[in-house]
């Protein structure tokens, strides 16, 4: 069966609502973070200052940039290197449906 992107997109969402409290328990703290500047591990979005922008950020004990997929919801999804422990800007929301680690390093 074939689905639309957007009911794809529909379903990870509701996935997500349900997953994301346990996933963030148990989500690495990053070494060096402070609990002021306690940025979410992963794909996350932006209020407050800078309200509505897409984010990624690789929590991880290693020093190593990895490879990042990006899933937009108009047009190719694409690839792009993450530092560890660095906030990554991938776009706005309303351009970025999601971002995930795919396991290779840059």
């Amino acid at each position: 069966m074939r689905m639309h992107k957007s009911a794809v997109i529909a379903a990870t969402v509701a996935i997500l609502g349900v997953l994301a409290p346990a996933a963030q328990a148990h989500a690495p703290s990053g070494e060096g973070r402070t609990a002021e500047a306690a940025t979410p591990c992963g794909f996350h979005t932006t209020t407050g200052l800078y309200p509505n922008q897409a984010h990624y950020m690789h929590c991880t004990q290693e020093p190593y940039a990895v490879k990042v997929t990006v899933d937009y919801f108009v047009g190719n999804d694409g690839e792009i290197c993450v530092q560890a422990n660095a906030d990554a800007f991938l776009g706005y929301v309303y351009e970025v449906a999601n971002a995930y680690y795919n396991g290779r390093l840059c």
